[in-house]
This record gives C-alpha cells, structure tokens and sequence, in this order.
C-alpha cells in the first residue's frame, strides 16, 4: 500500500525531503557534519517498480552529479528489458551482476545463520548443494533443519518455490491464514487489516500468530502507514507470493473484497481509489475465472479505477491515466453502458499523448455503442485521429465538421464534457487553419465546460492551446505576457498547465528581447515536463528553445533542439506536429545554405502534412521558392513564395506572415527585384512591430537598410 509516486516531480520532492530529513537527523545526532554530508539510498526490488519511479532514479543519477549521493539499486536481470541503457555506458554509473553462492560461501552463511548449534557435515553439504548458490534457498532450508533439530536424513524439496511451500505448511492453522491474508494485501501488510479478513475463530489470536511469524522469520515489523496500527513487511517477496498461491480462487476473491471494504472505511491514502479499485478488480476476475461474475463488483472495481485514472490524467500523468482507465474499460462487461461513458476519457488521453496504436480499436469499440452521443464522440475523435496521423479521409475540414455535428448531441443531454471536447476540436481545427482569434474564442469555451464538468487535465489541454495561440498569435508581447501570467497563476500545482504557460512566457520573452529569462522559463518547463508524453508541447517547446537559440546566435544549438524535437515525436508517433517541426528545420537549413540537406526535409514534411495545414503549406512553399530562386528558376520561385504570402495573409498567426514575407523579399533580391524586396521587408518589419518582436524587426531592419545599400552603389 506503499505509494507508487506516479509524478515524477512529486517522486523528486519526496526524494529530497527524505534524504534532508534523514541527513538533518544524523547532524543533529552528531554523527555527521554539514561539510562531511553524503547520503547513501538503497533501493531493494527496483525490476518491480513503475516506468515513472524508474524515471525518478534515473533523473537523480543524472542531475545529481556534483551532490554526495550514491544509489544503490538491486533488481533482477530483466531490468535491463525495461532500461536497457543501465547496464553500461551511463556517465558515474557501473553495473555489477551478482553470481550465485560458490559452495564455501554456502557454509559461511550457513555458519552465520546457526551459530554454535552444531549442523553435521551431511547436512550442511546437502542444504548447500541442493541450493545452488541461492541465498533465499540456504536461509529457508537453514530455518528448517534448526526448527526440527534435523539431520543430514531430512528432505531437501527440488525448488525454492516448493521449499517455501514447504516452511508454510508445516505452520498452524491460524498462522496459515493470518499470513495468507497478509498476502492479499501486498508485501507490506497491516494488522487491522488481517483481523478483518481472517474467520472468526482465528481473530483473537491475530497478535500473536504474527509474532510467531516474526519469530520464524517469514516476516519483518515495519513502520505503519496508518495512525495507531501495526505493519509487517515479508522478508522476501518470493514467501508473500507463495503465502499468496496456497489460497483457493475463491478465497483470494473473498479476502480481496474484504481487503476492499476495510480500506475504505479505515483509511485516507493518497492513492486509495487505485488500491481499493485494484483489490476490487481482482475479486471480479476471480469470479469470471470461477463462473461466477459479479456485475456490482465489476462496476466498483470500474469506478475506482476509472477516479484514479482521471486523477492521474488531471496531475498530468497521461501514462498512469491510460493504464487505470483501460483496467476500468475491461473490468466491466462487454456493452456495459459505463464503457461507454469512460472511453470517451480514455480516447482522449491517448490522442492527447500520442498513443497512436491503441486508438483506433478504442474509437472501434465506442461506435459500437446504440447511444447517438457515444456514437458522436467516436466520429469527432476518429478525425481528429485522421488529421494528426494524416490517415486517410484526415483533414481540417471533416476535424472541424465532425465537432460541430456532434455538439448537439452533447447540448441536447446536457453533457458539459461533450461540450468540451466538441469546442477543443474546433479551435484545434481553426488553429490548423491559423485563425488564432477565433481559435481561441473556442479553446476558452471549451475550458469553461471542461472546468465545469471537473475535468481539470482537458482545461489544462486547453489552457496549453490558449498559451500557444497567444504566443504565436496577433495578441502584441505584453498584452500576451499579462494574460499568461493569468493562466500560470490559475494552473499553479498543475503540471502540464504550468509547463506550457511557462514556454509560451519564454517564447514572448525570447521575441522581446529578454533571452536569459526566457532561457530560465524554458529550464523550468523542461524540469517538468520529464513526465509527460504531450506531442503539442514537445513542438511548442522546440520553437521556443529554436527561437531562443537564434536570439542568441547559436546555430549548433538551433539545429540540435529542431532534431530533438522530431526523435520524441517521432517517438510518440506523431505526424502532424513532427511535419511542422520539419518545416522548420528545413527553414533552418535553407537559411544557412543546407539547399541539399532541406529538399530531403522538405519533402518528408510534404508527406506528412494534412491538408489544409496552413502553416506547413505556408513554410514549406516559401522554403522550396528560395531554393528555386537560387538554382536561377526565378520565375516559377517568384510565384511560389507570392502564393506563401498569400496563403499567409489569410491568417492571424505573425511568425507565418513575417516569415512569408522575409522569403519572398528574398525570392525578389536573388531575382534582381530590389525595390519590390524592399518594400516586402518593409511590410515584414511592421509585422514584426506590431506584434512586439523587437528582435526579428532589428534583424529584418538590417537586412533592409543592408539591401538600400547595395542598391546605391
């Protein structure tokens, strides 16, 4: 019942906080000083721990370098399948692979367990042998042999799996139980808990059939995590999942149901709606397994899971909120009309976090639905699916038709969730198209109904598109900076909220002029953002952190971001963002005179741009035109980046105007046409002004008067 630390950022905190408070412990005893502090965590099982605490370890190893801290973390080898990377090559990190017991060591262990009590040659050999080198196995056999003053005559079971069955069945009757159900519970089990569990009989007995099991060393005190309660932990997993296995089907469901209801009723944890909702979801499986579904168990078991799953989706843990909300999903019975109303969330976490695979037989799953609503909900999301993937029928067009078709569906049952999703779809549909204003007319409708129907990780959605558009929208620098501002202080304590209110700040920054704030901004949002999986905020933060790097001249560093960028997209599965950040780079490469290098970049973003993307349009025409004004195609080069202009013109988004125009005047000076390109420049500076970006309009105005001077000579 431990909690698992699914954030990562609240995994750090609570990783710091421990080591200061032990260290201040340890000063405070005086045994150590302040200059002399160092900190040595040990971290036991570590192949069983979650994706996000694995995360924690690994940022710690890497950002805590220069601190006194050594982790030692013990796991099997098949964590290596989930982070390949930790068995070599990481930077102050060595792996050590720990052979079984040689036969000599065997007996030194043996000669520690037992003391003087004298074990025979015979049967030290025996023990030793027959574990071949498993501690686990020498330190069980050992407990044996001394708790029947055994000789080298006593049985050696043939595994450690039937040895520790073995050790449980030669309890009594009530340690049996008391330690079964200790199992159901976990690792780490509770005294109030197990007299809750165990038959009647054996209640009074509970304190003392654990202080038996103490004794025999099968389990280990433990500080509880509940006020005015005992803890005990198993002193090896292996022993808690054999305990585990000797309970019939029907009573691990019983006892889990049991577990269950105590829970509820004597405790407040952070994670109890995925703990009681787990022990629930195995009381249901159980019953399918044995013929006997229980469709009110089925539906707490959903619920439960279903509440953690929005409460990971709402602190910005979308893989967390996709596997809770997927267990909710299939604990329930096929067509049980509570699928439905949970896929619609579950779908939604995983367009938002690029989980492209799993998509489409959700959105399958839903349209099966006879409800007209469920039905609107999966054909809204299948377009949104086909424009960001760039799938077939995909388009700005059927995204923005299938949202405004579903709305009534979802005013007409007073459906405030609906309502959201539907105007999200429209601004995400009239962003495509850049016409930021009325995008974000939609993006703050669609927070609105989001905060109403409490769905706070679908307003911070929101929120990330509301600070996108007014970064890269016609809103001047200040105005933008203040109303972000705004939004920061609304979403404080909100990971991904606060992470693109913080980007779309260094992006203004950064166009203002005021890069060492933008950079400490953007250090900001990196630091939390290690945890999420969000393809819209990955592009958002490479154009924020490409701009700043331009600001500040550093070409290196432009091109590494831009690059970045499209593995973890790529990585996510991502088409439409990642054909925008190859729009990009493939800007950036024609600006320094990469032509080859930006044909192949162009033409990968080509193909992987929807249609009616006016931005990728936009860039990628006016790209092509100065590599055909360059190869000496002045014609043809001259009516592409006039189209890109034009395209540019129907929108509100500044960076695709200005930089349509700063092409095209480009176009037109390669072609012999100064004045027109510097009446174009002219046009792109007061682009720049009106929007507040002092350090494009310094560097267009440069360019201008550098063109006025080549054309008096």
């Amino acid at each position: 019942m431990k909690p698992n630390f699914r954030s990562l950022n609240r995994a750090v905190f609570w990783f710091f906080e421990i080591c200061s408070r032990d260290a201040e412990a340890l000063i405070a005893a005086g045994d150590l000083r302040d200059h002399e502090l160092a900190i040595v965590v040990y971290l036991d099982d570590l192949h069983w721990a979650e994706p996000t605490f694995l995360d924690l370890v690994e940022h710690v190893a890497d950002w805590s370098r220069d601190a006194p801290i050594f982790l030692l973390c013990a796991a099997r080898p098949e964590l290596l399948d989930l982070r390949p990377q930790w068995g070599g090559g990481k930077l102050n990190a060595a792996s050590l692979l720990l052979e079984p017991l040689s036969l000599d060591e065997g007996e030194v262990l043996i000669d520690n367990l037992v003391a003087n009590t004298g074990f025979d040659d015979r049967l030290r050999r025996r023990i030793v042998e027959a574990a071949e080198g498993n501690p686990l196995f020498v330190e069980e056999m050992t407990a044996i042999a001394r708790e029947d003053d055994a000789s080298g005559d006593l049985t050696v079971p043939p595994s450690i799996h039937a040895l520790l069955q073995a050790r449980l069945d030669r309890l009594g009757e009530g340690e049996r139980a008391v330690i079964g159900c200790g199992a159901v519970e976990g690792k780490i089990f509770h005294r109030a808990a197990v007299e809750k569990m165990v038959p009647d009989d054996v209640r009074p007995q509970v304190e003392t059939h654990l202080l038996t099991l103490v004794r025999k060393e099968l389990i280990r005190s433990e500080p509880s995590l509940l006020a005015g309660d005992d803890a005990f932990r198993f002193r090896h997993l292996l022993i808690r999942d054999a305990a585990y296995d000797t309970l019939a089907k029907a009573t691990r469901a019983d006892l889990h149901e049991r577990f269950a209801t105590w829970l509820d009723e004597h405790a407040e944890l952070v994670e109890q709606d995925e703990i009681i909702g787990y022990h629930l979801e195995q009381t249901a499986r159980y019953g399918e397994e044995l013929g006997e579904p229980n469709a009110v168990l089925a539906e707490r078991a959903a619920e439960r899971l279903g509440s953690a799953g929005q409460t990971a989706l709402n602190r910005g843990d979308f893989r967390a909120g996709r596997m809770f909300l997927r267990r909710a999903i299939d604990v329930l019975p096929e067509r049980h009309p509570r699928r439905f109303d949970l896929l619609p969330q579950y779908i939604f976490a995983l367009l938002a976090s690029g989980a492209g695979q799993e998509t489409p037989p959700a959105l399958d799953d839903l349209r099966t639905s006879d409800d007209p609503r469920a039905r609107a909900y999966a054909d809204m999301f299948r377009a949104e699916f086909a424009f960001y993937r760039n799938a077939e029928g995909g388009s700005v067009g059927a995204m923005e038709a299938a949202a405004v078709a579903a709305r009534p569906f979802f005013a007409k049952a007073g459906d405030e969730l609906g309502l959201a999703y539907s105007e999200r779809a429209r601004g995400l549909a009239l962003f495509a198209r850049c016409r930021g204003s009325e995008a974000l007319e939609a993006f703050e409708q669609a927070r609105a109904h989001a905060g109403t129907a409490g769905q706070w990780n679908l307003a911070d959605d929101c929120i990330t598109a509301i600070a996108l558009v007014l970064s890269e929208g016609s809103t001047p620098v200040e105005e933008a900076s203040v109303r972000c501002l705004e939004l920061l202080e609304s979403a404080r304590g909100r990971v991904l909220a606060e992470a693109a209110v913080s980007v779309a700040l260094a992006n203004l920054r950064a166009i203002g002029g005021e890069v060492e704030e933008a950079r400490q901004l953007l250090r900001l949002a990196n630091a939390t953002t290690s945890e999420t999986a969000y393809p819209s905020l990955v592009m958002f933060l490479a154009f924020a952190a490409s701009r700043i790097e331009q600001a500040a001249n550093d070409v290196v560093a432009e091109e590494r971001i831009f690059r970045q960028g499209l593995m973890e997209l790529e990585r996510l599965g991502d088409q439409s963002y990642q054909a925008t950040v190859e729009s990009f780079l493939a800007e950036f490469l024609v600006r320094h005179s990469r032509d080859e290098e930006a044909e192949d970049v162009l033409h990968s973003a080509r193909q992987r741009s929807s249609p009616g993307d006016v931005v990728n349009i936009a860039v990628l025409d006016g790209v092509e035109a100065l590599i055909l004004a360059r190869r000496g195609e002045h014609e043809k080069a001259e009516r592409l980046a006039r189209a890109a202009v034009a395209l540019a013109e129907t929108t509100d988004l500044y960076p695709t105007r200005a930089a349509a125009g700063e092409r095209l005047a480009a176009v037109l000076e390669l072609a012999g046409k100064g004045d027109e390109a510097r009446d174009e420049l002219f046009r792109t500076v007061g682009i720049y002004e009106e929007k507040g970006a002092v350090v494009s309009a310094a560097r267009v105005r440069g360019q201008f008067a550098a063109l006025a001077g080549r054309a008096s000579r």
